[in-house]
C-alpha cells in the first residue's frame, strides 16, 4: 500500500479477527498503477493477515465514486468461492483480476474481509473503505458511469 496514494480520509472498522494488511491494484506484469485503462485487465490484491481462527472469510472489493456511490465490486461469496479454513497467523493474498469499464475519472478502492457466523449473519473482520485513491482513463468517449463494448453493423437498405 505504501507504493500507491492513499486516501487519507480511510474508513476501517471490524472485529479484527483478520486483518487487511496491505492492498493495491497491479497491471497484467505486476507493476503497481494507481491509473487504469477502463479496456484493460487489471489486478487488485489485498494480503490479510488471520488473528485467530476463521472459516470460509469473504475477501471483498468496491470501486466507489468520489461522490460515496458503489460504482462495482465483488466478494469471493458473491463469485461462489469457498475460501478455506484459516488459522491464527495465516496470511493469504487474494487477487481479483478483472477490467473495470467504467467512466473516466477518479475513484476509490475499498477492500476487506467479512464472514458469515454461526447465526448467519454477516460479521465485518475488517474493512478498509476508500482505502486507495485510482484513476480511470479511457481510449473512447462514454455516456454514463459504464463503458459498453458493442458490435456495430450498419446496413444500407
Amino acid at each position: 500500500k505504501e507504493n500507491f496514494v492513499q486516501n487519507p480520509n480511510i474508513t476501517e472498522y471490524g472485529n479484527k479477527q483478520a486483518e487487511v494488511i496491505d492492498y493495491g491494484m497491479f497491471d497484467q506484469y505486476g507493476n503497481y498503477i494507481s491509473t487504469f485503462d477502463n479496456n484493460t485487465t487489471i489486478i487488485l490484491k489485498s494480503k490479510i493477515k488471520f488473528n485467530e481462527e476463521v472459516n470460509n472469510p469473504i475477501f471483498t472489493l468496491t470501486l466507489k465514486d468520489f461522490h460515496g456511490n458503489d460504482i462495482a465490486g465483488t466478494n469471493t461469496d458473491y463469485e461462489k468461492i469457498i475460501t478455506d479454513t484459516y488459522q491464527k497467523n495465516d496470511i493469504v493474498i487474494c487477487e481479483f483480476k478483472t477490467k473495470l469499464p467504467v467512466a473516466p475519472g477518479k475513484y476509490t478502492l475499498s477492500f476487506s474481509c467479512t464472514r458469515y457466523n454461526d447465526n448467519g449473519d454477516l460479521e465485518v473482520l475488517n474493512r478498509k473503505y476508500d482505502a486507495l485513491l485510482v484513476e480511470a482513463i479511457s481510449k473512447k468517449n462514454i455516456v454514463g458511469s459504464t463503458r459498453i463494448d458493442p458490435i456495430i453493423t450498419i446496413s444500407k437498405l
